[in-house]
């Protein structure tokens, strides 16, 4: 089981799920690519109505984008995809001469 804390959050991540603080888990199973060991965090921007409208529609197997959290205006936090798992956010994507930005990064 892999574990990480820190004694000044709530959060704990758990085999790749953040737990605590109320994290709700919402399953994304069109996502099942490997993710190696991120080195980047993207954060976006949704016009979603709630975060819970936002993560569903993230969710949805029609759509070709996904997440690993959504974080709403009033802090609650949503996993679609455990951290260990490649999202779809970064679309065609490059950074510093690096391409598809999924590979390499946790999507928020």
């Amino acid at each position: 089981m892999e574990v990480f804390s820190s004694s000044n959050s709530p959060f704990s991540i758990v085999n790749y799920r953040l737990v605590g603080g109320g994290v709700i888990h919402l399953e994304c199973p069109k996502n099942r690519r490997g993710l190696g060991v991120p080195d980047m965090i993207i954060l976006h921007y949704t016009a979603g109505t709630s975060a819970e409208s936002s993560a569903k529609f993230l969710a949805r197997p029609d759509v070709k984008a996904s997440a690993h959290m959504v974080i709403g205006r009033d802090g609650q936090v949503i996993q679609l995809v455990p951290f260990n798992i490649e999202a779809w956010h970064a679309g065609k994507s490059s950074y510093r001469g690096r391409n598809e930005l999924n590979h390499y990064s946790i999507g928020i």
